[in-house]
């Protein structure tokens, strides 16, 4: 029964599970390494991101099949899983990169632990990018950054719940986005079998989404009472392990998410997912604490270029924002107006 919470998993809520941690951050330190060699004594310039977009509604009218399911007010861990990754420095020939992933712990409807591993430093250059079987880069000059950090972020996730649906038992392990992280990669297969094993649930909610055959039907979902409920749609995706998709809404207020999972019994785990997590328009409230925790700050962003400046001799060189230079004349005397 999901109300019976075994030894390991209590002595994991009440206490720090320090051998899980260690083991943890040993495994991600041997994946992603800071190569300190390739940038002391370069000149570097401060790095920007990209921004996603979020999920576009329109309006049209359909007919659903609309599977609703039925809150389970039993006791079950919710593990959820995010990650964050930001450029520090671009150099002649690659960028650094800061990095870190969290996972936050509900129970009941409330969070009661998180786990923050990192920050780790990453430099990547076109040599390195190579070894991932990246597309072919003529130019690393060119934006490829929102590619790599894709990539950390990938790698730091996977690690984590390739631990923790190994140290956990009846379990449901959310992740920010798809479960492509899982589903396209060899290592899945590895991470599914333990997840069976102690009877994790893997489900994936993403808050934006590149698929436009289904943002049509947003806006009518939306206006749907009765939630939660699900509808299922199909995936054109061809991935090395079989997952299920469907576009959910978890409460009457809120809004609706694509989601995945790889689990027998979708609606079963939703219905305590329901309980065991609380909203906030909808969306689980551990992805929330687990995206907000793991981000970095800009007093953070300030402290990494002083290590970096302080250990490894770089020298910050003048830059400039072209585009924002071009064109802040405009947006000032606008808000002047």
């Amino acid at each position: 029964m999901a109300t019976q919470l075994d030894n390991i998993q209590i002595n994991f809520l009440k206490n720090e599970p320090t051998s899980i941690v260690n083991k943890i951050n040993k495994e991600i330190n041997n994946k992603i390494k800071f190569n300190m060699k390739e940038i002391t004594g370069k000149n570097v310039i401060f790095s920007s991101s990209a921004h996603r977009q979020p999920i576009i509604e329109y309006t049209n009218s359909y007919n659903f099949n609309i599977e609703y399911i039925k809150t389970i007010k039993e006791k079950k861990l919710i593990v959820a899983i995010d990650s964050s990754s930001i450029p520090i420095y671009d150099l002649d020939n690659g960028t650094i990169y800061a990095s870190r992933v969290t996972a936050v712990l509900s129970l009941n409807g409330k969070p009661i632990k998180y786990l923050r591993f990192g920050p780790f430093l990453n430099y990547y250059n076109e040599n390195i990018l190579t070894q991932f079987q990246f597309i072919k880069l003529n130019q690393f000059n060119k934006n490829y950054s929102s590619v790599i950090e894709s990539h950390i972020r990938n790698t730091l996730e996977k690690i984590l719940i390739k631990e923790l649906s190994n140290s956990l038992n009846n379990c449901i392990i959310l992740i920010d986005g798809t479960l492509n992280i899982i589903t396209s990669s060899k290592e899945g297969n590895i991470i599914l079998k333990k997840s069976n094993e102690n009877n994790n649930s893997l489900i994936g909610i993403s808050k934006t989404t590149s698929d436009k055959s289904i943002i049509f039907t947003f806006p009518k979902l939306k206006s749907l009472k009765g939630s939660p409920f699900i509808f299922k749609i199909k995936s054109n995706e061809r991935n090395i392990i079989k997952k299920e998709s469907m576009l959910l809404k978890m409460r009457d207020d809120g809004l609706v998410f694509k989601t995945e999972s790889i689990t027998e019994n979708i609606k079963l785990e939703l219905g305590y997912l329901s309980h065991n997590d609380s909203y906030y328009r909808g969306y689980p409230e551990s992805l929330r604490l687990a995206h907000n925790i793991s981000i970095f700050t800009n007093f953070e962003n300030i402290c990494f270029k002083s290590y970096l400046h302080k250990n490894f001799s770089i020298k910050e060189i003048p830059s400039e924002n072209t585009r924002d230079t071009i064109l802040r004349w405009y947006w000032t005397l606008k808000n002047i107006n």
